[in-house]
């Protein structure tokens, strides 16, 4: 018996993993099993198993109609743009900040993880009355404006899973209709912004708008909470601009550098 084998193998495994998860990350587009497995140069019936482990962690999604595959939400929640939710959370605090400042508002930062939205960071106004947030707390995804906000700026196939269903239904405003929730992912992408109207708690409503990652879709969303009377008319159209503001802000600030172009001389030509 030869000894540390074992550990060789599972070494061996993991950059086969780390192979496919590039070869993810490198196009925006859904691949399939046969896509992948001549990118990373393995045998597709290793790579199948390979994508069920990845899919059953939420680290790719498989596409119910085109069997393709995607990068999945926990990859974008956790590693993408800012490296880490501590590094994402960190980088969001200034955003946040000036978001409650401008808008009197709750603001808050918040992640998708399967069907809910997890909110990662809540910055509270000076106001007395308004919506109560806490740092971990979960909501159905298609119940708030920063489920909705990063749903409406995801691949198809995220959306797709979702709208599978069952879509929850916490208040009698909520969407659960998938017509009607899909209305709302356009009404959403049109307009820059997500909103919810008592969908998730009666009285409190929502505004946000995605954080924009590398890949062209969302890894999180900015957005403000507060009482439905503050979010009626002008008072809207108010808010919305600012919420985008500083979306897009944080979105530039996770944005890769662009490289470098040097001038280079042109080379002399040599006398024969």
């Amino acid at each position: 018996m030869k000894h540390g084998s074992a550990p060789a193998t599972t070494a061996k495994m993991v950059l086969r993993t780390l192979d496919v998860l590039e070869a993810m990350g490198a196009t925006q587009e859904p691949l399939s099993l046969t896509q992948i497995a001549a990118r990373v140069a393995l045998p597709k019936t290793t790579v199948f198993r390979m994508m069920q482990a990845l899919e059953q962690r939420r680290y790719v999604i498989r596409d119910p109609v085109s069997k393709a595959y995607v990068s999945g939400p926990l990859l974008w929640s956790t590693a993408e743009g800012a490296g880490s939710r501590a590094a994402l959370i960190a980088a969001a605090k200034p955003f946040l900040h000036r978001l409650a400042a401008e808008t009197g508002e709750t603001s808050h930062l918040a992640v998708l993880d399967d069907n809910r939205i997890v909110y990662l960071d809540v910055v509270e106004p000076t106001s007395r009355i308004r919506a109560w947030i806490t740092p971990g707390e979960v909501a159905p995804a298609s119940c708030v404006a920063s489920g909705k906000a990063i749903l409406a700026a995801s691949p198809p196939a995220v959306v797709a899973q979702l709208l599978q269903g069952p879509l929850a239904r916490c208040t009698e405003l909520s969407l659960s209709d998938p017509e009607r929730l899909k209305r709302a992912f356009e009404r959403a992408r049109r307009h820059g912004y997500a909103i919810n109207q008592g969908e998730w708690e009666p009285d409190i409503f929502g505004l946000s708008a995605p954080v924009i990652g590398a890949g062209a879709y969302a890894i999180a969303a900015i957005g403000i909470s507060g009482p439905g009377s503050r979010f009626q008319g002008d008072r809207l159209k108010f808010l919305a601009p600012l919420v985008v503001k500083q979306a897009g802000g944080l979105s530039e600030l996770l944005r890769p550098p662009r490289p470098e172009h040097r001038a280079t001389r042109p080379r002399r030509q040599q006398r024969g």
